[in-house]
């Protein structure tokens, strides 16, 4: 039998598993009664998985005591110190692991869902996974101070909550312009403004109303256009594509979604 190799320190193991949901019984909790023994590590179990040992209570009583307890114990009895043991295991692992808490490494994700959604994170885009609040909470402090540039919202989306932005899409970041791929000739018209569009045309562009693929543009298929700005997302619906919903919701509250469908 081949014993499993154990290779992370006993907190960041602890709180992996914990995370992942295997520690929802006590069957991981070592209640060796020895009072020498070393608090806080990892004891392999054989092929299955390891056993976390906190602190040994034990040693904190009478000598006398403590033998007694092993002696029984090593004859499969089960003393009151070995229930205590159990019932403190998690609040003693959870106090060690608490600079971990708020960390991708946390060992209770649903502090992570509160994070990430009082970050700007939906529900739905983290959908309560471990795995995904772990990869998302990593890259917050990353995606945060540049939430209004489309490039960190599709790499928050893909690295984060494992969702492929298919849809062909374009901006004005910060860093200048993003190659336009979507051509902004087959707009959809949509009422806004006219300050909105007055901020948009450029000098000699006028509007050319048509339907299109069951749809109204009103962008002039020559000439000057209603160009992007700064806060303008361009996204472009081909094939039978659907909008994202969790790309939107990635975007600042500022930002003006533009569509464009090549449908004729």
């Amino acid at each position: 039998m081949t014993q499993e190799l154990l290779l992370r320190q006993a907190v960041l193991e602890w709180a992996q598993r914990s995370a992942a949901g295997e520690l929802s019984d006590l069957d991981w909790v070592e209640t060796d009664l020895k009072p020498r023994r070393a608090p806080f590590e990892m004891v392999p179990d054989g092929d299955g998985p390891p056993r976390f040992r906190h602190m040994p209570y034990s040693r904190f009583l009478p000598e006398a005591m403590t033998e007694a307890m092993v002696d029984a114990q090593a004859r499969g009895e089960v003393s009151a110190m070995e229930a205590v043991m159990m019932l403190t295991a998690r609040p003693e692992w959870l106090i060690l692991a608490r600079p971990l808490l708020w960390s991708p490494l946390s060992p209770e994700p649903r502090l992570l869902a509160w994070l990430v959604e009082r970050w700007g994170i939906e529900a739905s885009m983290h959908r309560a996974d471990p795995k995904r609040l772990s990869r998302i909470a990593a890259r917050l402090p990353r995606w945060r101070p540049q939430r209004g540039n489309l490039a960190s919202a599709i790499e928050m989306l893909w690295e984060g909550a494992g969702e492929a932005v298919t849809l062909s899409v374009a901006a004005r970041d910060r860093d200048g312009p993003v190659p336009r791929r979507p051509d902004v000739r087959d707009e959809l018209f949509t009422c806004r403004s006219d300050a909105w569009w007055a901020l948009r045309r450029q000098p000699g562009a006028a509007p050319q109303y048509r339907v299109s693929g069951g749809a109204l543009r009103h962008q002039p298929l020559e000439g000057p256009v209603f160009e992007l700005v700064q806060e303008d997302v361009l996204i472009g619906l081909a094939d039978g594509a659907r909008l994202s919903r969790h790309l939107i919701r990635l975007l600042p509250a500022w930002a003006s979604v533009r569509l464009v469908t090549t449908e004729r």
